[in-house]
């Protein structure tokens, strides 16, 4: 059993790396970056402060653990408002720390211990007690431009600052100097004031303060609070956040678009980069301090930061936190890093709460542990590798300016103080510490007990684990390995790294309040018995072998927080797996999806719609034409407003199409047949006949809160819709319930209520409806309309877009910024993923239908959402663009794809015309070509495979409310009844789709000749071609082979897939509406000759036959594949 711990196993020495391993010039990679925070290290004169003949009567503890440098917080000429981030001198020592040859014997016998130095760089601001900040005042130049300074603001006579920019430390960013006669800027405290760097003076200035420091031997910077290093010059006034429950002196009520991450900061990190990149000896780094998202973070990277510092363990990640979170947030992280560059894991700082405060002391080794096995740069703060607490520090004894400025109502939770006190070395005076019993930050009173001197003696302990944990980070499967993050089960993190011919190594960690039991060897194809390398404290894990099979316990004792985490390492003496690859659990890899819109599929009964003993029926088509899964759209209890898209009960099937009972033959005939089954998830709305809406109207709890309900807008005595949003079937998107005396939201028609995922409870019904199905053979959803999730709580009105054609009513006219895309999207996704997740089994598949940008649809991969449909063959592209507009688009979306995800394409769907009436007929086989050509999956819509067409409505024959809402004049723009007409099967009563004449809508008068039956008995077909494109999807070159997208000519598209030893495929589109002779030998380096594998109707180019690819005749609009 294995107790609430973390643990590793290893034999003897073998974690050493092998002496002839090349030594990157990167010397930080893989390893412990250990920060210092000075004034609390070490005191070495029994002044109460630390200082740096401290730090370096101390080194050897540092060089003893095993990190590779030492990061010293500021140490330089300070009035010390914020302990030395407020900088009189630059460039030299504060007396508090001693002098600059104290600072020379500290590098000198750090480099004789293999320990690099780095120092904090300040560049944000000076003190406003630097020389250069008096001769400012003066209007000295060059310093009169060396900070920010702006006139006042006169109103109403009042003197005001020039706009509502705040400080981080409470209170206007802005400081009146009556000297000057001006305010100047100040980001952090007033004795702080921002720095110019318009100003190329200025920035020479730091850059010879960068130089003074690497002439002293420095190997780097960690460069402090970066992102505010410029400011907007227009300095307009920041949006205000609502509702933050914060006074209105703190930041944190201020979106702060104008003061932090402006693109003019990365221009000049680049030229820092260029000063340290000039300095000789070996390669410097930089660590840049940002608190910000990963899109700013990542941008550091491409301008000389070798380490955006990485805070999800300070930010992202608490406590309370699942193992899918951690595995969420470490897998974005880790598919966002440059290709070269190197990941980091912060594990404490001094600017929050220590390790073993915010996670408990029994978790303390769990984040050293996580930072350790993933690839990358750990970085661990003093005294966290004893595992050191937040000391409580009262009110009057706080002395940082964050807590000071708070008042005492707030300090506790501004004030850095509790994280800062000093290092506890022994059980003496001041823990060793110092010698006076008055120290700058009062001694933690448990230093009696947790202290390095006692954890030395101790047989388990946070030191001995973090030594263990630095020797394992050089350890080759940890330095070079790939890297898996795995949920084992329910709530269990692991992590596996593994390098062909080297021992692997597996960390375990048990989310969960009590004892797990887990079958790690199968969840992570691991060894059924592995040695423990180490584990953490209090878990009385024995380091000795230890089964992974069937009865791997992972218990916590003694407190309901107690996580354990378990470390295992894998010796090659026992590798049995490393010689081929695990099979992929991504069923859905490289095979097509076919979706089925049910209502027109197959009707089994005569009444004229189709139903699921219909689909039964009809399952061998879809196993026959080789696709992996189908897609079923809605077929729950619905009023069919808008055709299943309006549901009232999401756990039941509607009559119209069947029963449980008939679903359940469904799956198991599918299954039989090998297909998947997956359902459309309409989690936006609900019909407005749904008994949850019936309940909120009467405002019965919780379902009062199930929906979006807002009051009326009172104008000129005349009740108004809340704001001016519109829906997607015209006309405002709020209805008056006169019951209620509110307006409901409905982003679609007023018979489709939105829910409102604001409300926990209400997500947990959906969650429970996902159970529901997968309960019952489900093997995913594809989520209608996820961008219409969430709705920005402001409810502001949404900004006209000029000029469109379109009349008021339409919600084309809007710019939708506050009903689609925010944030809280992803977040909802990501709890339903963990549903599925929590199914063992096959894996289960999302796929996300979101009609948005790329950068939107990618951020989908990173939530949970295994295919984000790609819908670029009906939206960006269509009959008129060429083949540079493919091939441009078609890039940017594959160089978008996150490292390790599936590209997809949608060829087709029920709401886009049908594929040969978008691209014409000749072309009809064109987008199947490409979706089997290209990587990723392939979505073809039911009758796409045989070519059919739209068929033209009359607008009293329109029953779709989009186009029905439109009216008789435009409905032919909107209505999607013309791609949703039955499926033609032969050429009988209507087209063997009913027995009845009269169908829900009217068959296409083309199938007599159109038709599946007609299709099979042709010699070449849109069936015959689709069969073989399915074959081709499956071969080892499309799956594994690299891809290269090529012009070949004037308007002839070409794809290339090519894998070692295997024949490369080719496809060839002639975009022209002429014959075209294309060198394809040349253009794409493909062979002389190749055999034509398929070719597309119309294009008379014979199958079978070899073609001579340097002068191949390509007809007007044709598509061929060779082999």
């Amino acid at each position: 059993m294995l107790h609430a711990q973390t643990f590793l196993f290893l034999i003897g020495g073998i974690i050493l790396c092998s002496a002839e391993e090349k030594t990157s010039t990167e010397w930080w990679r893989n390893n412990f970056i250990y920060q210092i925070y000075p004034l609390s290290f070490k005191d070495s004169t029994g002044d109460g402060v630390g200082d740096l003949n401290g730090i370096t009567s101390k080194l050897e503890h540092i060089a003893d653990i095993g990190a590779s440098a030492l990061w010293i917080s500021p140490i330089y000429v300070s009035p010390m408002v914020d302990f030395g981030y407020d900088i009189t001198n630059f460039t030299d020592i504060d007396p508090v720390f001693g002098n600059l040859d104290d600072f020379s014997k500290l590098v000198t016998k750090a480099k004789s211990l293999g320990l690099k130095v780095l120092l904090d760089f300040v560049p944000n601001h000076s003190s406003d007690k630097c020389s250069w900040f008096t001769k400012s005042i003066q209007k000295i130049k060059p310093y009169d431009e060396y900070y920010i300074w702006k006139d006042a603001k006169i109103v109403n006579g009042t003197r005001q600052p020039p706009n509502n920019w705040l400080g981080a430390f409470q209170g206007s960013a802005w400081e009146w100097n009556e000297q000057r006669q001006q305010y100047y800027y100040h980001a952090f405290a007033v004795g702080q004031p921002d720095l110019n760097y318009r100003n190329p003076q200025l920035n020479e200035e730091m850059k010879n303060v960068l130089r003074f420091w690497l002439n002293r031997g420095v190997d780097g910077f960690r460069v402090d609070a970066i992102h505010y290093l410029i400011e907007d010059s227009r300095f307009l006034d920041e949006p205000k956040i609502a509702n933050t429950g914060l006074p209105d002196t703190d930041a944190g009520t201020l979106e702060h678009i104008y003061t932090c991450n402006q693109k003019t900061t990365y221009d000049i990190v680049k030229t820092w980069r260029d000063v340290l990149d000039a300095s000789p000896g070996p390669k410097k780094v930089f660590l840049t301090e940002a608190y910000t998202s990963i899109d700013y973070l990542m941008e550091y990277y491409k301008y000389g930061s070798n380490l955006p510092m990485n805070f999800m363990f300070m930010e992202d990640l608490r406590a309370n936190s699942t193992a899918l979170e951690f595995k969420y947030k470490i897998d974005r992280y880790l598919n966002r890093i440059p290709n070269g560059q190197s990941a980091n894991w912060v594990v404490g700082n001094h600017d929050k709460f220590r390790v073993a405060t915010r996670f408990g002391p029994k978790r303390a080794d769990q984040l050293t542990m996580i930072a350790t096995i993933l690839p990358g740069v750990a970085i661990i703060y003093n005294g966290d590798e004893i595992g050191m607490e937040n000391n409580i520090i009262s009110w009057e004894e706080t002395v940082d300016p964050a807590g000071c400025n708070a008042g005492p109502e707030r300090y506790n939770t501004t004030s850095r103080d509790p994280a800062r006190t000093p290092f506890q070395w022994d059980d003496t005076v001041s823990a060793g510490f110092s010698t006076n019993t008055k120290t700058w930050l009062p001694i933690h009173p448990n230093y009696k007990t947790l202290n390095l001197a006692a954890q030395k003696l101790a047989p388990a302990s946070h030191y001995k684990v973090l030594k263990k944990l630095s020797a394992l980070k050089k350890y080759p499967a940890v330095k070079d390995g790939s890297t898996e993050i795995i949920v084992v089960g329910y709530n269990v993190l692991g992590i596996v790294r593994r390098l062909p011919g080297k021992s692997h190594v597996v960390l375990l960690i048990n989310f969960n309040d009590s004892m797990t039991v887990v079958d790690a060897a199968s969840w992570m194809n691991i060894p059924d018995k592995m040695n423990v390398y180490t584990a953490s404290v209090h878990s009385n894990i024995q380091l000795s072998s230890y089964k992974t099979e069937n009865m791997m316990h992972i218990t916590s004792l003694h407190s309901k927080m107690l996580r354990t985490s378990v470390l295992l390492c894998l010796f090659t003496a026992v590798i049995w797996c490393s010689a081929a690859p695990n099979p992929s659990e991504e069923w859905w890899r490289d095979s097509f999806i076919y979706q089925i819109y049910p209502l027109s599929f197959k009707d089994s009964n005569g009444d004229g719609v189709g139903d699921l003993n219909g689909i039964t029926s009809k399952l061998e088509h879809i196993a026959d034409i080789g696709a992996s899964a189908l897609w079923l759209s809605p077929i729950y209890v619905s009023p069919m407003v808008d055709f299943g898209y309006d549901i009232t009960n999401f756990t039941d099937i509607d009559p119209v199409f069947g029963n449980l009972a008939d679903f359940s033959k469904l799956v198991t005939k599918a299954k039989s047949l090998g297909l998947k089954v997956l359902l459309d998830f309409v989690p936006n709305h609900s019909s407005d006949k749904c008994s949850w809406f019936t309940k909120s109207i009467q405002k019965i709890k919780p379902y009062d809160e199930y929906y979006i309900w807002k009051d009326a807008k009172i104008v000129n005595g005349t009740r108004q819709p809340p704001n001016n949003w519109l829906s997607a079937f015209q006309g405002s998107a709020w209805e008056w319930n006169d019951q209620r005396k509110q307006y409901y939201y409905h982003a679609f028609a007023a018979g489709q209520p939105d829910l409102n995922y604001r409300n926990s409870q209400l997500n947990e019904e959906m969650k429970n409806a996902l159970r529901f199905w997968l309960n019952r053979g489900v093997d995913g959803f594809r989520i209608d309309t996820i961008p219409n999730l969430i709705e920005d709580s402001r409810f502001l009105d949404e900004p006209k877009i000029p000029n469109t054609g379109l009349p008021d009513t339409d919600s084309g006219t809007l710019e939708h910024i506050y009903t689609y895309n925010q944030n809280e999207t992803y977040d909802i996704l990501k709890t339903w993923r963990a549903v599925l997740d929590s199914y063992n089994g096959t894996k289960k598949m999302f796929l996300t239908e979101a009609y948005t940008t790329l950068a939107y649809q990618m951020r989908y991969y990173e939530y949970g959402s295994n295919i984000p449909f790609n819908f670029m063959f009906m939206g960006e592209l269509n009959n008129r663009s060429s083949a540079v507009q493919f091939k441009r688009t078609i890039d940017r979306y594959l160089d978008a794809i996150p490292a390790g995800q599936s590209a997809n394409w949608v060829t087709g769907n029920h709401d886009q015309g049908r594929v040969a009436s978008r691209f014409g007929l000749k072309r009809a086989d064109q987008l199947s070509m490409m979706a089997a050509v290209l990587p990723g999956v392939g979505i073809i819509y039911n009758g796409d495979e045989i070519g059919m067409v739209n068929r033209p409505m009359s607008y009293k024959e329109t029953l779709d409310p989009a186009g029905c809402n439109a009216g008789p004049s435009r409905y032919n723009t909107t209505s999607r009844d013309p791609q949703r007409t039955p499926f033609q099967w032969d050429s009988t009563t209507s087209a063997g789709f009913s027995t009845n004449t009269k169908t829900w809508l009217p068959i296409n008068p083309n199938y007599k000749t159109l038709n599946l039956a007609a299709e099979k008995l042709a010699s070449v077909s849109h069936y015959s071609i689709f069969k073989k494109l399915v074959t081709l999807k499956k071969l080892p070159v499309i799956s594994k082979g690299t891809t290269q997208i090529i012009l070949v000519g004037y308007n002839v598209f070409g794809v290339v897939r090519r894998q070692a030893g295997q024949s490369p495929v080719v496809l060839l589109i002639n975009f022209n509406d002429v014959s075209t002779l294309a060198d394809a030998a040349s253009w794409m380096n493909v062979p002389d000759q190749m055999k034509v594998y398929v070719s597309s109707i119309g294009s008379n180019i014979q199958i079978g036959a070899t073609v001579n690819t340097n002068r191949i005749i390509l007809p007007a609009a044709a598509s061929v594949i060779l082999v």
